[in-house]
């Protein structure tokens, strides 16, 4: 199922550099042969922060744009990172 990416949203949210760093990203996956099809996007604007997220079946991509200093970081997590991270956060094995 292919997830419908919202850059008209995103254009108006953060800045057209990170806008264009998505666009890359979502070619780079889309074309590569051995990533899947993006499973999640999801946008979530908070106080001081918004907060991008696309998801395949095995890689995270996390964009935080940062309103007050108007920065960004962009991370990439594998499954085994986000599962290794849940396990922390609910108190390790």
């Amino acid at each position: 199922m292919e997830v419908e990416i919202d850059y008209k949203t995103l254009e108006k949210l953060v800045p057209s550099d990170l806008v264009e760093k998505i666009k890359e990203q979502v070619d780079y996956i889309t074309e590569d042969p051995y990533l899947s099809d993006i499973q999640k996007f999801e946008i979530q604007d908070w106080e001081n922060y918004i907060m991008i997220g696309i998801s395949t079946i095995s890689l995270i991509y996390v964009y935080q744009y940062n309103k007050r200093y108007k920065e960004y970081d962009i991370k990439r997590l594998s499954i085994a990172d986000y599962w290794f991270i849940k396990d922390m956060l609910e108190g390790g094995k």
